[in-house]
């Protein structure tokens, strides 16, 4: 009689807070033969933080050889059962993992996935755009015009986009988004559900600005407005005077110094009209320059 194969486990880990794990992930981390993972030091951490010791750990990062493959399908033949683990979050999500996964699924391995966080889906949660419909576009690429290229087919979509950005990249991308979509709400999660954890909102650039050399360490997540569409632009021309609405933006912009982003907000509670509508018209409205 054959012997039965292993099974993969794909188990997600805390994006941040070590006690953001799920009762049936720290069981299968305690029961699995061997724990695969982006890195030995971060999980190590992690381990230790759940008390579980003596676990045999083998390094699964982007550079999977041929060695390291065949070694995996070599343990999961002898019946033994691995759990994948990325740095943080739900693993083959813009992570190594999904090579791994690859490798099972051509080798007739099964793969069971235990759901945990995913940094992408809660920064769209905590965006407050519209989220029945998302495009996930990972990291973009690193060469400017390529960078810009994507951003500028990015840009017409009708539905929020979610990127991930280092830190040494957040300034430049910011800088592109704003160069084509100057008007665009964006919000940026950095640091999420760690002690330092900061949500910013408004234009690219007005976010860009406000990100000094502290504020520009850690792991970001950006995530992009849709584009406008004509329905919703007739929804404020057919229920509220535009005049009036220009009006109260002038008051709170250049009378209370609001920036157009706080003061769209104010106005869209007060007169209940979609915010983004209302930023489109307010960032054209100058500020008041202070006196000489």
């Amino acid at each position: 009689m054959a012997k039965k194969k292993g099974c993969l486990f794909l188990v997600g880990t805390p994006i941040g807070n070590l006690d953001d794990i799920t009762t049936r992930a720290v069981e299968t981390l305690k029961v699995v033969d061997v724990i695969a993972c982006e890195d030995t030091r971060q999980t190590r951490k992690l381990l230790a933080h759940y008390k579980i010791n003596k676990k045999r750990l083998l390094r699964c990062d982007q550079h999977i050889t041929y060695a390291v493959g065949r070694e995996l399908v070599e343990l999961f033949n002898q019946g033994l059962s691995i759990a994948y683990v990325s740095d943080s979050g739900m693993p083959a999500i813009s992570d190594p993992g999904s090579a791994l996964v690859r490798l099972c699924v051509d080798n007739h391995i099964d793969v069971v996935p235990i759901p945990g966080p995913n940094a992408a889906v809660t920064a769209l949660a905590t965006s407050g755009f519209s989220s029945s419909s998302f495009i996930f576009e990972g990291y973009l690429p690193r060469k400017p015009q390529e960078r810009l290229a994507r951003i500028q087919r990015l840009k017409s979509l009708e539905m929020p986009v979610v990127v991930y950005a280092s830190p040494h990249r957040i300034k430049r991308i910011l800088k592109d988004i704003a160069s084509e979509m100057p008007d665009r709400e964006v919000v940026i999660c950095r640091e999420m559900t760690k002690i330092n954890e900061e949500v910013l909102r408004g234009t690219a650039e007005e976010v860009n600005l406000e990100l000094d050399e502290d504020r520009t360490r850690g792991e970001f997540v950006l995530v992009i407005d849709r584009a406008a569409d004509s329905e919703d632009n007739r929804f404020v021309m057919d229920n509220v005077p535009s005049d009036r609405v220009e009006r109260a933006l002038r008051i709170c912009i250049q009378n209370f110094e609001m920036s157009p982003n706080n003061a769209s907000k104010i106005i869209s509670a007060i007169l209940g009209i979609p915010k983004q509508e209302i930023y489109h018209l307010a960032v054209t409205i100058p500020r008041r320059r202070p006196p000489r």
